[in-house]
């Protein structure tokens, strides 16, 4: 698929081994952002206690942070959209869209979650503090 078919070859599924590599290693790239995410926003969360939000050294940090599990997420969203292409016809008969469809819509609104609660935690979190020009 593209823009990944540029620069790795093709999988051709032509043995019972390499369809047993093929799903293997989909299992793999799928479920690792089951592990990054949760240990980023642990490690995060174990950061704030150490370092100043403020400082230069905590913003490089969660930027870093940010994109590993951004990477994380491409990876297992690549790999998804891989799997369901390769077996979607042996699977018709189970109807694998609706299962693919849910693993897809939560590993995007999980990736989104954050920006949308940072675009609206200063006017959100404002309201609640009484010298904030937002609370009302």
């Amino acid at each position: 698929m593209f823009p990944v078919n540029y620069f790795q070859k093709p999988y051709q599924l032509t043995s019972w081994q390499k369809a047993k590599y093929f799903t293997y290693r989909c299992k793999k790239y799928i479920l690792q952002f089951l592990i990054i995410k949760p240990m980023a926003t642990l490690f995060l969360y174990v950061l704030d206690f150490f370092i100043h939000k403020d400082s230069a050294l905590a913003e490089w940090i969660a930027w870093t942070v940010e994109w590993i599990v951004c990477f994380s997420i491409s990876y297992a969203l690549y790999y998804l959209v891989l799997f369901y292409h390769a077996l979607k016809h042996p699977l018709a008969p189970y109807s694998p869209l609706l299962k693919f469809l849910t693993i897809k819509i939560t590993l995007f609104f999980t990736f989104w979650q954050k920006i949308v609660i940072n675009m609206f935690k200063t006017p959100v979190l404002a309201c609640f503090d009484h010298s904030s020009p937002f609370y009302e």
